[in-house]
C-alpha cells in the first residue's frame, strides 16, 4: 500500500509541474504579444490593459516625487483601482525601469 501512495504523490507532482509549466508558457506568450514596436523610435514598448496603464501613470508620478496624482501639480483625484498594484508599479519605477519596459517588469512580476 505504501508503494501506491508514493506513485500517487509522484503523479500529483508531475501534474502540478505540467500545470505550472503550461501557465508559464501561456504567460510568456501573452507578455510577448503585448510588446509593440514604436514606429517613431523603433524601440520595443510593452503595455498593460487600460486600467493598469492608468494606475501606471499614478505610480510613475508617485515614484517621481509628485505624489499619487494623475498630473503633477494637480489635485489628488483617485483614479487607480488597486492601491497595492499601484505601489508595486511605483516600486518598479523607483528602481529605475525605463518607461518602455516598466509594463514588462509588472507583467513578469505578476507571472511570477
Amino acid at each position: 500500500m505504501t508503494a501506491h501512495r508514493g506513485e500517487g504523490a509522484r503523479a500529483a507532482s508531475l501534474a502540478l509541474a505540467a500545470v505550472l509549466l503550461s501557465q508559464v508558457a501561456i504567460g510568456a506568450h501573452y507578455v510577448a504579444r503585448t510588446g509593440l514596436v514604436d514606429r517613431a523610435s523603433g524601440a520595443r514598448v510593452f503595455v498593460l490593459w487600460d486600467d493598469a496603464m492608468i494606475s501606471m501613470r499614478y505610480a510613475r508620478n508617485l515614484a517621481a516625487g509628485d505624489g499619487l496624482v494623475w498630473n503633477p501639480g494637480g489635485g489628488a483625484v483617485q483614479g487607480y483601482t488597486n492601491l497595492g498594484l499601484t505601489l508595486a508599479m511605483a516600486g518598479v519605477h523607483a528602481l529605475g525601469a525605463r518607461p518602455e519596459t516598466a509594463s514588462l517588469w509588472i507583467q513578469l512580476l505578476a507571472l511570477a
